[in-house]
Parts: structure tokens; sequence; C-alpha cells
């Protein structure tokens, strides 16, 4: 049954599906395909039948990803065979998992944003992954003006359209390319004077106008354990001045998690 099938393949070629048993491991790709002679019937190339030889478990399991210093514990090479064989693929196993973890926490992140949601403020279904996140960026001394005003301010030439409607801010601060501070946008942004803003509070702006959000801390433990890292959003990658605010999707934040 063995040789009915080559089970050689080239060291730039997939490899056969490890199975769990060594009857039906693949050989060693140093030696050459094996010669078709009819139906269910081929045969190692002549003079070189010293290179065919089955892939050792070691082998199988790099094949399935398994780290070199992971330790197999078995009795006989039967065993081991069946071990490797009826793994999941390790590699395969970690992107599984991380997609189901982005998709709970994208999950988690929606239900938490409902339920913090006023009856007056927008209805529930526009929480969409397409909602439009602010991605905000404020100094040490401004944070206490943004926590008690409940205010937050970016420059009139900083903006674009998608600035103008956004629905929530994550807010970031010293620097720090990694942010859990959640906040929801109650309004429509209004502009404002560099004079107005000083009558708010706030100290020493730096340009004339300025489009200000009023906002309200989002108070939730659903958000306790979740760090979104700002480097991975691909609009932080396109933008010059790394301290400019910017917006993303729901959708591309729930990638962004730690």
């Amino acid at each position: 049954m063995y040789m009915s099938r080559n089970r050689v393949r080239a060291w730039d070629e997939p490899s056969f599906t490890i199975q769990a048993g060594g009857r039906h491991a693949p050989l060693h790709p140093q030696a050459p395909k094996m010669t078709f002679i009819e139906h269910n019937k081929r045969i190692f190339v002549a003079g070189k039948e010293s290179l065919y030889r089955r892939l050792s478990v070691r082998e199988c399991a790099r094949i399935q990803t398994f780290p070199e210093d992971f330790i197999f514990h078995y009795n006989n090479v039967a065993e081991g065979y069946k071990m490797v064989g009826n793994a999941v693929p390790c590699h395969l196993a970690y992107c599984l998992a991380k997609a189901i973890k982005t998709q709970l926490i994208k999950e988690n992140l929606n239900n938490s944003l409902k339920k913090n949601i006023k009856p007056q403020a927008q209805p529930a279904f526009a929480l969409v992954p397409e909602s439009t996140i602010l991605i905000g960026y404020c100094q040490s001394k401004q944070r206490q003006w943004v926590e008690k005003k409940g205010l937050y301010n970016i420059r009139l030439d900083n903006i674009g359209q998608k600035e103008k409607s956004v629905e929530y801010l994550l807010l970031r601060s010293n620097n720090k390319l990694k942010a859990n501070d959640i906040w929801r946008v109650t309004n429509k942004p209004e502009s404002m004077s560099n004079q107005e803003l000083i009558n708010t509070g706030y100290q020493n702006p730096s340009c004339k106008n300025y489009l200000i959000y009023k906002i309200e801390k989002i108070e939730n433990s659903a958000f306790s354990d979740i760090v979104w890292n700002i480097e991975k959003l691909p609009s932080y990658k396109s933008i010059d001045n790394k301290y400019k605010p910017f917006t993303t999707t729901l959708s591309e934040l729930s990638q962004a998690t730690i």
C-alpha cells in the first residue's frame, strides 16, 4: 500500500499531510520522486534507494510547526508519529485563537459601548464595526482640563470630514502608543476661537481656531483589560505627524488589541 503513491515532495513544495502514523509518513525530500509504474504501483529510482527514508517524528513535528525545544513523551516511535499527526499545527492553532480573541474583543467592545449610550443619544444599531473613532493625543498638563470640562480640542487645520463625525474618542498621552482611555462623543463638534478656549480654563492654546468635542468617560469594567496598540492601526502609519489626531473604525481598532 505504501508504494501505491509517490511519497516524496521537493524541498520547495508543501508537505503531504502529516498523518497519525509512521506507516504513511512522507519521505525525506533528499530523495528523487518515486517512479510511476502503473496504477497503485510506484518504485524508488534505481541507484538512489539509499536516499529514501521516512521523515522522523521530529521532522514531522517541524512541519506541524512545533518549536524545536518542544518535548514529546512516548514509549515507542509509533506513539510519537500518532501524537504529532493528531495535533493541530501550532501556527494554525495560534492564528485561529488570535482570530477568535479579536472577534470576542470586538463583540465585547461593541456590547459595552451600547450599554453606555443614553436614551437621547444615537440608537444601539449605529454601533457597527465601521463606527468612527478619533485617536487623540493630549499632554499631561491638559489632561486635568479634559477630565474636568468633558471637552477635547483639535486644531481646525488638522481636520477632515471624518473628524467632524466621530462617535468615540480614544485618548493617549505622555508620548505613549498604547491606550485604553475611551470616551463617547456626545455632540456634533463645534468650532471655538483660542480666546473662547482660554475662557474655559484651557492654558496656552497654540493656534487661532479649534474644533471642540463634548465627551463623557465610558465607565465599564469590560474595558479594564483592553489595551490598544496605536502603532498597529493603518491610519497611524499613514500620517506624517505622530501627534496629529486621526480617525479609525471600530473594526480596525479591534485588530490592534494587545
